[in-house]
């Protein structure tokens, strides 16, 4: 959609093959930046290259920052692009580590408890939330103009996981399979967010 509009897209990633945008990039103009994410922004030669022929973006679109670390690396090393917008792909899940974790949630629940136990316990129920809210943090203290998009899982024609699709079939099909759906006794009855 981006390259439709006539924006020039710079892809910075681990070169993962995840979702099958590597061919959709072999078809445009777009340009590939790879860099390893948990070895840092600032030691990488290619994306160093990028930020001095670059002095302004758009847009930075953040599908990748899964931890405060994370985050706080690309906003301290993409800042300098002076992104009218920074968009960050976050998760649904930081609603279970959230001061409101039952059903329904809004928007505005996203932030984490104010009493210190509690805020521990949700932590400990799900450790992908918590640092998905930690990286949202992040980004938010930065100062950056922001959106945040909190997505379940990402269904589509070109996800190579078929995560979906292998448990759709598990659930259905069970009986066939032979083996029973596992849902441990400590979260039988707990509630819980699908989006």
């Amino acid at each position: 959609a981006l390259q439709n509009a006539s924006f020039h897209v710079s892809l910075l990633n681990n070169n993962n093959q995840y979702y099958n945008y590597h061919t959709l990039l072999e078809q445009s103009n777009t340009e590939s930046i790879i860099c390893s994410r948990p070895a840092g922004l600032e030691g990488c030669f290619e994306l160093q290259n990028f930020l001095a022929s670059n002095s302004k973006v758009r847009a930075v679109v953040d599908f990748t920052s899964s931890t405060r670390e994370m985050m706080g690396d690309a906003v301290k090393v993409l800042s300098v692009l002076l992104p009218d917008v920074y968009i960050f792909v976050s998760s649904a899940a930081v609603y279970d580590v959230s001061a409101n974790p039952t059903a329904p949630v809004q928007e505005t629940d996203g932030v984490r408890p104010e009493d210190e136990a509690t805020r521990e316990l949700t932590n400990s129920n799900n450790e992908f939330g918590d640092k998905m809210l930690a990286a949202e943090e992040e980004l938010i203290a930065s100062g950056l103009p922001y959106v945040i998009l909190r997505c379940g899982d990402l269904v589509g024609p070109r996800d190579t996981t078929h995560r979906w699709w292998q448990y759709q079939v598990w659930a259905e099909h069970f009986d066939i399979i032979d083996i029973p759906f596992p849902i441990p006794n400590s979260l039988f009855s707990a509630q819980f967010s699908m989006t």
